[in-house]
């Protein structure tokens, strides 16, 4: 018996098969609009909340100075505006930076922004989603994510970012980035297995960092096999690339290490000392 057709927002398990510069192709699980605006409504309960706060000092502000004009009352209703705007806005772009593709309602919902590339969510990407909420926010705009392939809001197509869901395992067990289980730092590496070098560097970009710090966290939806077959395509794209074709087969043979090594060597030369 043919299924009974669903509305827009009742769709899940749609999928986004990305590929990655190392021309390896990453699948998502993209966020059904239902999760999407359940997590908007916990973030904007939360910016109505230091609203009414700054409201109130506002307020206090006002009453303590004994500030009356005849203009009072417009430059309340515009200071009411600009705050929101700057409130909201700058809300979203913050947590997203510093929550890495995550604000609370994000995190509740377990789903995460993250570049069309495969990439995790770039401050600039933040700034152009966030802002487009100026246009996305208008009521006859609501339902675009619903009605999209991907779900994607305005914000979303122009940043070119899509919101999608997240490993559902207790934040505690994966506190630590992973390419950390090696090491905290590139230094601190008792056993190197691979050797990487200033000129392997030269072909290296900060992108690159970018994508293997996230790799756990894209990957870790998938079924072991899969996801080992995915790390063993990406760090061969690398070996390729770095043309390190004397260690091919110890790359082979523990595609995770290679990655998580390649990682640290990477952090090392772009965010602490020179190696």
């Amino acid at each position: 018996m043919a299924r009974a057709n669903r509305f827009p927002w009742e769709f899940e398990g749609e999928t986004v098969v990305v590929e990655t510069p190392e021309q390896t192709r990453l699948e998502f699980r993209i966020a059904p609009w239902g999760a999407r605006f359940a997590a908007a409504l916990i973030d904007r309960l939360i910016i109505a909340g230091a609203f009414l706060v700054l409201g109130f000092v506002f307020l206090m502000l006002l009453t303590v100075t004994d500030v009356r004009t005849r203009d009072t009352g417009a430059w309340f209703v515009a200071a009411i505006i600009v705050t929101w705007f700057l409130v909201s806005t700058l809300y979203f772009v913050v947590a997203e930076i510093r929550g890495e593709g995550l604000t609370p309602g994000k995190r509740r919902l377990h789903l995460r922004t993250v570049m069309g590339t495969g990439h995790g969510l770039t401050a600039g990407a933040s700034i152009v989603r966030n802002l487009a909420r100026l246009v996305d926010e208008i009521p006859l705009f609501w339902l675009v994510p619903a009605l999209t392939t991907g779900n994607r809001r305005i914000g979303d197509m122009l940043a070119g970012t899509f919101v999608v869901m997240e490993s559902r395992e207790p934040a505690k067990a994966r506190r630590k980035p992973w390419i950390e289980a090696i090491g905290a730092s590139w230094r601190e590496v008792q056993d190197r297995r691979f050797a990487f070098t200033a000129a392997h560097a030269q072909n290296l970009h900060p992108d690159d960092l970018n994508l293997i710090e996230y790799l756990d966290q894209r990957l870790g939806r998938m079924p072991a096999k899969a996801r080992r077959k995915a790390l063993g395509e990406i760090a061969a794209r690398y070996v390729e690339r770095l043309g390190m074709h004397d260690q091919r087969e110890a790359v082979a043979g523990d595609a995770e290490r290679f990655l998580q090594e390649l990682g640290l060597f990477l952090r090392a030369r772009y965010e602490d000392a020179p190696v």
